[in-house]
Parts: structure tokens; sequence; C-alpha cells
């Protein structure tokens, strides 16, 4: 071994030349880090006069070098090295976007409409006539006031809310392989019409309010049929006779049925809907029925929980085959 050379190729008798050497490759240190400082706070719009008073500089800009401890200098090399790390860091976090695998996550439109096996990620936004089939949405959907979504075959994860206005038909009118999956329930506030027919819930449903209806008939019908809703079912404020709610509705006399009973996991609250006619058949409840001033008529229902009737609520009777007999739990209701 070259006992002549220290571990940095210089002489080693020349200690002088590689203090001058290390100072200056220090120096070229400070100055990159000046520079790498100036363009992280012009990123955070941080003014350069503040930039050069700052003490997380380490050192001000202007100091004689000489009046710095090369041993402070190196400390505080790290230390501002550090900082620019961390600041960096930070950038990083604030402004990169969520992104999925095809890239930035929005909420996406409809019109235009999407091809069969699409997936939407970052939800959609429904503001005009939208047809669907076969697709999967990825941040759930929301509906406007102009917005009218018929969705067949597909799968929703996230919620559905209906807004002020809107209609929303779920395999509406049914179709082989119609039938649909929403994962998170749906919410539909003063909605001009809404069918759920068929497919799978997740999530509670909620039938708030009714918008007068645009049927020459006058009358706005919600209609939940053939579902299984892992969940509860809350209407409330409906519009009265002869608008109203069909939770599973059987005709007779030999014609086929209209709208399929459903499975239901969890209770049915029924509130404020005076003279509006709600009609639950066949359908298999898991919890209870709760009824605040309504007049629904419950027939041929298993119910678990039972039927309780709240503030002067009563069975009615809308149709001939309208029972008002059911199975299963307590009836607490005339």
């Amino acid at each position: 071994m070259d006992r002549s050379r220290a571990d940095d190729g210089l002489p080693a008798d020349s200690g002088s030349f590689r203090r001058a050497a290390r100072e200056h490759a220090l120096m070229l240190e400070l100055r990159q880090d000046d520079l790498a400082w100036q363009r992280t706070m012009s990123l955070l719009n941080v003014p350069r006069q503040g930039i050069q008073g700052s003490n997380l500089r380490g050192r001000e800009f202007g100091a004689p070098r000489s009046s710095v401890p090369a041993s402070v200098r190196r400390s505080r090399v790290g230390a501002t090295l550090g900082m620019g790390a961390l600041l960096a860091t930070t950038l990083l976090l604030v402004s990169a976007p969520v992104v999925s695998a095809n890239g930035p996550l929005k909420m996406h439109t409809c019109p235009p409409t999407y091809a069969p096996g699409t997936t939407i990620d970052g939800g959609l936004d429904v503001a005009g006539e939208c047809v669907l089939t076969g697709v999967t949405i990825n941040g759930g959907v929301v509906i406007e006031s102009s917005g009218h979504l018929t969705l067949y075959g597909s799968t929703v994860n996230g919620q559905t809310k209906v807004n002020p206005g809107g209609e929303f038909d779920s395999d509406t009118p049914e179709m082989p392989g119609g039938a649909n999956i929403l994962n998170g329930g749906v919410d539909a506030d003063t909605a001009v019409e809404m069918d759920l027919h068929r497919g799978v819930i997740n999530g509670v449903v909620r039938f708030v309010h009714m918008a007068p209806s645009n049927s020459p008939f006058g009358a706005a019908r919600f209609s939940f049929c053939g579902v299984g809703l892992e969940g509860s079912l809350d209407i409330e404020d409906m519009r009265a006779f002869p608008s109203g709610v069909h939770v599973g509705d059987f005709e007779t006399a030999g014609r086929r049925p209209q709208c399929a009973g459903n499975a239901i996991s969890g209770s049915i609250v029924i509130r404020d809907n005076p003279g509006s006619r709600i009609e639950i058949e066949q359908n298999t409840i898991g919890g209870s029925v709760e009824i605040w001033n309504s007049q629904p008529s419950l027939s041929l229902n298993k119910i678990g929980g039972g039927v309780h009737c709240h503030q002067s609520a009563t069975l009615g009777h809308w149709d001939p085959d309208d029972t008002n007999t059911n199975n299963g739990g307590e009836l607490a209701c005339a």
C-alpha cells in the first residue's frame, strides 16, 4: 500500500492543500444547497428577501465564510439538506393528486354515455338523460335536478344521491340481466321519479319528499320491487293520493305481478305521509315497521319485529287485496 497518499488521493504531506480542497467542495455543496433552497421557497411563494434572511438557512447569504467554523458549516449543511428534504416532501404531499391506475380521480359526467364494461373511477354526476348498461362506478352517483339515470346490470360503489327534481330508474323497465348492485344505499330528496327493481342494495334507502308529478295522470309513484336490501327503508313526506309508494304490490285477477316483494334485513320507517297511497305487500322484513302520521296498507308480509303505530297512524285499504294481515311480530295498529 502506498502510504504517501491519503484516502482522498492527495499527497499525505499536502495538508493545507487538502484543507483548501475540502473547503472548496464544501463551498460548492453550500452553493448548490442555496440554489435548491431558493427553488423550494419560490414554489412556496416565499419572497426572495425572506429567503435570504431566514434563520433556517444555516447561514446568511453574504456572511464571510471565514467567520463560520468549518465544523459548524458541516453540521449546518446536514441540517439544511434535511430541511430541504422535509419541504420537498411537504410539497409532494400537498400537490400530488389522488390517482387510480388509470390516472387522476375526478367525478365524471353523463351524458355522454359509457360503453358496457367501462369502469368509472371518481364517481358520476348525472345532469341529463343517461342510460348505462354493464358499468362499474367507483365513488358513488349524484343525479342532479336535470338528471335522469336509467341503470342496467351495473355496480355502484358509493351512495347514489338523487337531488330535488332528479329521476332514477334501476332496472326499470325490467330487462334480462338488468339487476344492479348498489353498494352505499340510495338517498332521494324530492325526486320526480324513483323505481328500484330487483338486484341488491347494501345500505339505507331513503325516499324523502316527492316532487310534483310530470305524469299526464297527475300521480307520482315510487316503486321498490324485488330488491334484496341489506339495510333499512325510510319513507317520509310523500304526496297525497293518488300519489304514493309501492313496496311490493301484486295485482289480482290472474294478472302478472306488477311489483315483486322484497327481502329487507332492517326496518321500514313510514313517517308523516298523511293521505299518501303507500302499499307494503308480500315482503320479508327482518326488523319492525314503524308508522307515524300515515295510513299505509300492510298485507301478507313476514315481519320480524312487529308493526307499531305512532301519532294517530292507522292501517289503510287502497286496493281490494289489501288485507292488513301479516305474519310474525306484534301488531300494535288498528
